[in-house]
């Protein structure tokens, strides 16, 4: 049994994950056929069918589990691992920049493969100059996270 997560035959592409996996449950089918075939003629076990439709489900299932998980996290919109992202970490830096008063409903969550996306609130001062802001916390988490889509609301 082949086992594998997102980098192999696709790099972070699920679906060509998917594909390969069928693919792959094809092959297992095949051989399981001849297999089962070659057993009963030869042997008279007429067990051998659903022996080997058993081992090939449990195959399938086995490979097909790293895809299921990770799509799942995807489509659950799942907040990266603390290994992956350090959050609280950023936020507080973000807080502690000048003229921010708060940081509320900060959101990051996985897109697909490593593409991470994140949302926030940032409540400023009265004074404080927005496109510039906007500058230096997109600056700041971009530094410390592979993000592909920020989206910042500023309220004053």
């Amino acid at each position: 049994v082949i086992f594998f997560h997102g980098d192999a035959h696709g790099g972070d592409n699920d679906n060509m994950v998917g594909v390969y996996l069928h693919m792959l449950a094809d092959l297992l089918g095949s051989v399981a056929v001849i297999t089962s075939t070659l057993i009963i003629q030869f042997f008279g076990s007429h067990m051998a069918d659903s022996l080997c439709s058993i081992l090939v489900s449990c195959l399938i299932l086995l490979a097909s589990y790293p895809l299921l998980t990770h799509s799942s996290a995807v489509l659950m919109q799942r907040t990266p691992s603390a290994s992956d992202v350090n959050i609280p970490s950023i936020i507080e830096q973000i807080e502690r920049m000048d003229g921010v008063v708060s940081v509320t409903n900060p959101h990051f969550w996985t897109m697909s493969g490593n593409q991470l996306v994140a949302s926030m609130n940032l409540k400023v001062r009265a004074d404080v100059n927005e496109q510039l802001m906007l500058k230096q916390v997109n600056d700041l988490v971009k530094q410390n996270v592979n993000v592909t889509n920020l989206t910042i609301e500023i309220k004053k």
